[in-house]
């Protein structure tokens, strides 16, 4: 779950279910695809935070070890 979305700040990233051993990666990216972000994340509730980066439209990347999804994220 991605929350909130649009957002002006901080985005939250929930993270549940899944192999709690299993590596998770978030990437962000602008909407050029030029990787503006990069972190490991954890099972519950991580943080991004939005605000260093000008409105517009991103793709965030969730990646395990097995499976890859993507979300518009909207910054106002």
């Amino acid at each position: 779950m991605i929350y909130p979305n649009p957002t002006k700040g901080a985005l939250g990233v929930d993270i549940t279910g899944g192999d709690t051993e299993e590596s998770i990666r978030l990437i962000l990216y602008n909407g050029q695809g030029v990787m503006l972000y990069t972190t490991n994340a954890t099972q519950g509730v991580n943080i991004i935070e939005m605000s260093p980066f000008p409105k517009g439209w991103y793709i965030l990347r969730v990646a395990t070890e097995m499976k890859i999804e993507e979300f518009k994220i909207i910054k106002q």
